[in-house]
């Protein structure tokens, strides 16, 4: 009997670092730049270290915001060292409107007492210099809320701390080395990269043009 083929499933590992600092429920929206800058101050950083695992590449072709699984560790002094993750999701590209999307991440995880929060983060992609692509890909704008979100929070629930993290340059050459799939799978590579490519030119290199 001939057996069914197992889709690939492609992994690589990922590094952000950055600060948060804790927000009031009276603030009028979230300001991220100010809230990393006052964390840097108070020297509330926080950072993780996540293997993101996609299975079957190629799907992402048609949907890209089919949502991928990761585990591994948060690290942060208002919550302890390398907390576990319980729970995470991450979409490569949501879309928000045409030609506006977000790299959403989804993280449950237990601080030192064992109580659970979620770190909820977005990159945005949307139309503007190619000199932004960098910046754009690489900045987590972060929210962290108590208890452990199952989906992508509403606008009524309030969240306890916000920030920014990045990847480094380093970080990123040393995530590059980590790309791989299970089983080995050029094929599933290529589909992750030529849709990620596909991204952002049609958002930064030529908007408005399918």
């Amino acid at each position: 009997m001939e057996q069914k083929q197992t889709a690939p499933t492609l992994h690589f590992t990922e590094e952000m670092k950055g600060a948060v600092t804790s927000i009031s429920a009276e603030q009028d929206g979230v300001d991220y730049v100010r809230s990393y800058e006052t964390g840097k101050r108070q020297d509330t950083s926080l950072m993780f270290h996540v293997t993101i695992h996609v299975a079957d590449p190629h799907r992402l072709r048609t949907d890209s915001a089919t949502p991928a699984t990761l585990d591994g560790w948060i690290q942060s002094p208002l919550f302890g060292e390398r907390c576990p993750i319980h729970d995470a999701s991450f979409q490569l590209f949501v879309p928000v409107s045409a030609y506006h999307h977000e790299m959403r991440y989804r993280i449950v995880f237990a601080d030192s007492s064992e109580r659970l929060h979620t770190l909820i983060g977005y990159k945005t992609i949307r139309p503007g210099s190619v000199l932004r692509i960098w910046a754009d890909t690489t900045t987590l704008y972060t929210r962290v809320y108590s208890g452990a979100l199952r989906d992508w929070p509403s606008d009524s629930e309030e969240a306890r701390f916000a920030g920014i993290l990045h990847i480094g340059l380093f970080d990123f050459m040393k995530q590059m080395t980590t790309l791989k799939t299970t089983p080995r799978s050029f094929a599933a590579i290529k589909d992750f990269f030529y849709v990620f490519a596909r991204m952002l030119m049609r958002t930064y290199v030529f908007p408005h043009k399918g």
